[in-house]
């Protein structure tokens, strides 16, 4: 009730749903095995935020894994602005973390001076121990292995598992069907939420593309971001464009005078939250 009340918006009627389903799940004696399918948008982080907060109101631990350190840390800070007035302990896991920062991260969930952490597959290894883990949330869950999700799960006593996706996979789907996984649908985003239109266009009217983001960042002030297959070039994998040759590209070429700005999984967390904070703040048109 608490966070409701803190919270600038009021939940979506299928958030709500999804809540009471979840709440339903965690009064059983036996453990949730829920699945929240809904497109990007649609609130499915508060729900989950939502019901963690339940998890550690009842005394136990919760782990919070997302496929890329980038998710990682935009869900450690939706949580912290979330959590900014109630007594719940976070912490952050992910591989990039220094030994001496890894080692205390451990201690404090061993000892369990750690409510909530959020991590990647950090969260994995031996030597990762929890005191009382109770709830288990898995982001974009598609991304991980059968064996990954099982190798959490060990890590408590049979914990309650609460997996998210906006894109259901075949293998998804048949747990859903098959399995013994309940499936809830957030089916309508909060209001005010613009339309999202999605164009095609092939490779010969990229020059198109490119006018027209120029247009919008220039006299509308707005920003555009491209999303590349590969990191850089690779002898593997031919004919995919890449993000270093790509930006330098788009830089010097169609977006010329432009502030073009990088990100990708390879560079040290400090540079990625700077170039998404200078991107957040305007600094950055693409």
């Amino acid at each position: 009730q608490e966070l409701r009340r803190n919270l600038p918006y009021k939940l979506t009627g299928a958030q709500e749903l999804s809540i009471a389903e979840i709440l339903a799940d965690l009064q059983k004696s036996t453990a949730m095995n829920r699945i929240v399918q809904g497109d990007v948008g649609s609130g499915k982080t508060v729900v989950a935020l939502i019901a963690a907060a339940i998890a550690i109101a009842n005394g136990v631990q919760v782990a919070m894994m997302a496929p890329t350190d980038i998710l990682a840390r935009q869900h450690l800070r939706r949580a912290q602005e979330f959590f900014a007035d109630l007594p719940i302990r976070l912490t952050h896991l992910a591989g990039s973390q220094s030994a001496a920062e890894r080692r205390e991260t451990l201690e404090a969930l061993a000892t369990g001076q750690t409510d909530l952490v959020i991590g990647t597959h950090a969260l994995f290894p031996a030597g990762v121990k929890f005191k009382d883990l109770g709830l288990i949330i898995v982001d974009e869950e598609h991304k991980f292995g059968v064996e990954q999700r099982q190798a959490l799960l060990n890590l408590g006593r049979d914990p309650h598992l609460l997996a998210m996706t906006a894109t259901p996979i075949p293998r998804t789907l048949a747990h859903a069907f098959f399995g013994d996984r309940d499936l809830t649908i957030i089916s309508e985003k909060p209001p005010g939420r613009k339309p999202i239109r999605t164009a095609l266009r092939d490779r010969t009217r990229t020059w198109r593309i490119y006018e027209y983001v120029r247009k919008r960042v220039e006299e509308n002030k707005e920003q555009a971001y491209f999303v590349f297959p590969l990191v850089e070039a690779s002898e593997a994998v031919e004919n995919r464009r890449n993000v270093i040759d790509a930006a330098q590209e788009l830089a010097n070429g169609p977006f010329k005078g432009l502030r073009v700005g990088i990100l990708h999984g390879r560079m040290d967390p400090d540079a990625k939250d700077q170039v998404m904070q200078r991107f957040a703040a305007g600094e950055l048109d693409i």
